[in-house]
């Protein structure tokens, strides 16, 4: 019987690196298409391709309402991202405090607004109707927002929409006449 010469390695496929390239030109393909697809969605009633904005600006009204939810919420992470890098702070009859960094407002939100269940900040009550007329030097370019217990909080947004100033009174405080 003739005995087979082994030479100690197994014969390799001749086009391995043609098989090489094969597969990592059909990955680049497939991850191209996946993201691709991932950053477009199809309008099914008119079959058009709508590309989806990754930053989309948002308006000064969605920045407001987010704000405002997040202060209800009581979502102290989300208020601390609002707020602009210097805050004009100010607690009605208090001698608190002034134009405070950011990171103090925040530091400072959580004990005006921890016992208030929520705020109504709909511009169009009563009581905020005067206070902009009434109290315009103050208020007349602020969102306010009333709870039922009558603490008051007020804000406006900067050109950046964010927080640059934030206002704590109670209603009792007010001189609405």
């Amino acid at each position: 019987m003739p005995e087979q010469q082994s030479s100690g390695a197994s014969p390799a496929p001749k086009n391995i690196w043609g098989i090489v390239i094969v597969i990592i030109i059909t990955a680049i393909v497939v991850g191209g298409g996946v993201y691709w697809w991932q950053q477009t969605e199809t309008d099914e009633n008119t079959n058009t391709v709508v590309v989806t904005p990754t930053n989309k600006a948002k308006t000064t009204d969605e920045i407001k309402t987010e704000f405002q939810n997040a202060i209800n919420d009581k979502n102290y992470e989300a208020i601390g991202n609002y707020l602009a890098r210097t805050v004009n702070f100010i607690i009605d009859r208090s001698e608190c405090c002034g134009d405070i960094s950011g990171v103090e407002a925040f530091n400072n939100i959580e004990s005006r607004v921890e016992s208030v269940i929520s705020y109504n900040f709909w511009q169009d009550q009563q009581i905020v109707k005067s206070m902009k007329v009434n109290l315009a030097d103050t208020f007349a370019d602020m969102t306010v927002g009333v709870a039922e217990t009558g603490e008051i909080i007020a804000y406006s947004l900067d050109a950046q929409n964010k927080v640059n100033k934030l206002f704590f009174t109670h209603q009792e405080f007010l001189d609405l006449e």
